[in-house]
């Protein structure tokens, strides 16, 4: 259950550790784990807290990748596919793992792999190295998650078209997060406008 919600122009540092300055004003951060978004990294380390990058949107972003690269017609038989396809299962073992030292060998070697193939695996070697540090904080810090599935799930709750297309101007956006999140709140508080952006704190009233 969310406990704020934030619509914002843009998600420059500014803006966004303006929201969470006010949103754990008194509600100390103790760790974070977030999308692979930069600005969450400059975030945590303001904070001085742990910071984890989501293995599942890791592990989307790889195949993304990979999954492309073998919808190229003719560029690979059916033994090169199978391969490259083992990498990414490879890749996805390596983020389940539950020892930090396994992790990191396994990582390591993988990575030490990629070195030496051309194209589209040199992306996904500066997207390892980049992330690697955050990708296993779960297992050097107890309490940290190591996906941010229930944030992903409250925000991905099916909706009919009719409310889809009215989210795509700013009023309707704030309407459809306001529904969204009516049932999860037990009270409501008017919606708060803070310059430039507004922030729905826990307890809301419905547009």
């Amino acid at each position: 259950m969310p406990i704020a919600l934030a619509v914002i122009p843009t998600r420059i540092f500014e803006v966004m550790k303006a929201v969470f300055d006010f949103v754990f004003e008194n509600n100390p951060l103790k760790t974070l784990t977030t999308d692979m978004f930069r600005v969450y990294s400059k975030i945590a380390k303001e904070y001085k807290i742990p910071h984890q990058d989501c293995i599942f949107h890791s592990m989307l972003y790889v195949g993304d990748i990979i999954y492309k690269e073998l919808k190229k017609k003719d560029k690979y038989d059916a033994h090169e596919k199978i391969w490259i396809n083992s990498l990414l299962t490879e890749y996805r073992e390596i983020l389940r793992q539950l020892n930090y030292g396994d992790a990191v060998d396994k990582m390591e070697n993988f990575l030490g792999k990629l070195d030496n193939l051309p194209d589209f695996f040199e992306t996904i070697g500066k997207h390892l190295r980049k992330h690697f540090p955050n990708l296993f904080t779960h297992l050097e810090h107890d309490g940290v998650l190591r996906t941010s599935n229930k944030c992903e799930t409250f925000h991905s709750l099916p909706q009919i078209r009719r409310i889809k297309n009215i989210s795509k101007n700013p009023w309707g956006l704030l309407h459809r997060l306001a529904c969204t999140i009516k049932n999860y709140l037990p009270n409501r508080r008017t919606l708060q406008n803070r310059g430039d952006w507004h922030i729905i704190p826990t307890e809301i009233t419905i547009p």
